[in-house]
């Protein structure tokens, strides 16, 4: 047998830059004068390039180290079954080149056609429409308008472009600022936190579902560095709830004066009694109440959210707030929209402030906005949010002693690590759940 001398190494290609970073591609030499080069479709910048390999333990570092791995595989295979096939003896250069082209799917040549990533979008809406949700697909139209919006306003006009290869992490941090700060859209104000985290949530979707599935002219122009991004959260580091003497105090607080505030503030503690969301109360009739013995009621309904049935019993103040409003509404409860109620209940605990210091208290926030992460304060009461009565019904179930078992039926919960957020490593299990809801009824 002949000694066979092909040789595959990994290197940068010097003689084609782009910016700071240059191709990689694979050498592939025959002897000591005959070779070509395979461009894999990958680049790195010269200092994080080593030995063949790109440094780092990145998402993107690894996909393409992989990609380059199994290039280099699949040419040196099929150098060896033209080999077999040619009685062992070494075929020529030319010919194994044709060959790669042909068979093994590589290329010599980077490829110079660019995909516009806006064009990419109509083409995965149309690949997709059968699979995505409605509100997904009406997102991803109203994708189209966001970029170009943001191509071409002032401060972005020529320096990002469309084309996808140019889409890196960069100019994805550019464009989850200008949905925040700048973008105007229907609606003529900025997106929520929530709205720009669901856009490039999709828009990231798309991306990889391109890298696993589409052709290999669209995935070698991918640049995973958007792996990196994280959206916009803020998360304190205790979860907020009201003591039960404050859900006493602010039950027993006179608020005739102002009967916005009240309507809030029942609804409110009515959520405390019953662990209800903000949309699942509001949506009550008298069909959802169902006696179960004398002056003994219960509250079954479907929760908006996951659409499974729940019950709860009624009593004390949820009983109260129930007879208050009986006949006013055609719903059992004040049919308050969730922007009105978020818009008052701030204005509620600074009336109750002066009564309730502890709500005066400062708590640390942890504002995360992409790669930013900025601990913050704030007092109390600019933390209690309508659903931190949720967050109340729970801790006081789990302060009287029910389990968490019990609690976690009781909220509807699906996953019990959930439930346990609530709890406290204080918290003593001594009385029956049965009990307690009779004694949460009772006020101080």
């Amino acid at each position: 047998m002949i000694n066979l001398t092909l040789r595959v190494t990994v290197t940068l290609d010097k003689k084609r830059r782009k910016g700071p970073e240059y191709p990689i591609i694979l050498r592939v030499r025959l002897g000591r004068s005959e070779e070509f080069t395979v461009n894999t479709g990958r680049i790195s910048e010269e200092a994080k390039f080593d030995n063949g390999r790109i440094k780092g333990k990145s998402y993107q570092a690894n996909e393409d180290n992989a990609h380059i791995a199994r290039l280099k595989a699949r040419i040196e295979n099929t150098w060896h079954d033209m080999v077999q096939a040619n009685g062992g003896f070494p075929v020529r250069l030319p010919d194994f080149r044709v060959r790669l082209e042909e068979e093994a799917g590589v290329s010599r040549k980077p490829k110079t056609s660019n995909i516009d990533l806006i064009q990419l979008i109509g083409q995965y809406v149309q690949e997709r429409h059968a699979e995505l949700r409605p509100g997904t697909l009406d997102q991803m139209r109203t994708t189209v308008t966001i970029l170009e919006s943001f191509l071409s306003h002032h401060k972005h006009a020529g320096r990002y472009s469309s084309e996808l290869r140019k889409f890196d992490f960069d100019t994805y941090t550019a464009l989850r600022n200008f949905l925040v700060s700048d973008y105007r859209g229907i609606k003529k104000r900025a997106m929520t936190n929530a709205s720009v985290n669901t856009r490039l949530a999709n828009l990231k979707a798309m991306i990889r579902y391109y890298y696993d599935n589409g052709t290999p002219e669209i995935r070698s122009q991918i640049n995973l560095d958007f792996m990196r991004f994280k959206p916009f959260k803020s998360v304190l580091k205790q979860r907020q709830a009201l003591k039960e003497e404050e859900v006493n105090q602010l039950w027993a607080e006179d608020l005739s004066d102002a009967p916005h505030l009240e309507r809030v503030r029942d609804l409110y503690i009515f959520c405390c009694f019953t662990g209800l969301r903000h949309g699942d109360a509001v949506s009550l009739n008298r069909t959802n109440i169902t006696p179960t013995g004398p002056d003994q009621f219960e509250l079954r309904w479907y929760m908006g959210k996951t659409m499974k049935p729940n019950s709860v019993p009624l009593v004390g103040p949820a009983l109260e707030i129930i007879s208050k409003y009986r006949d006013r509404y055609v719903t059992l409860l004040p049919p308050l929209k969730n922007n009105r109620t978020s818009a008052n209940l701030p204005k509620l605990w600074r009336r109750m402030v002066s009564r309730m210091p502890s709500l005066a208290e400062v708590v640390e926030v942890i504002d995360q906005k992409g790669n930013i992460r900025e601990v913050k304060r704030m007092p109390r009461y600019e933390a209690l949010n309508f659903h931190t009565s949720r967050h109340t019904y729970a801790r006081m179930l789990l302060a009287k002693g029910a389990p968490t078992e019990h609690v976690k039926e009781m909220l509807g919960q699906s996953d019990i690590r959930t439930t346990q957020i609530y709890a406290k490593t204080n918290v003593q299990m001594a009385i029956s759940s049965t009990r307690l809801l009779l004694e949460m009824a009772k006020r101080k």
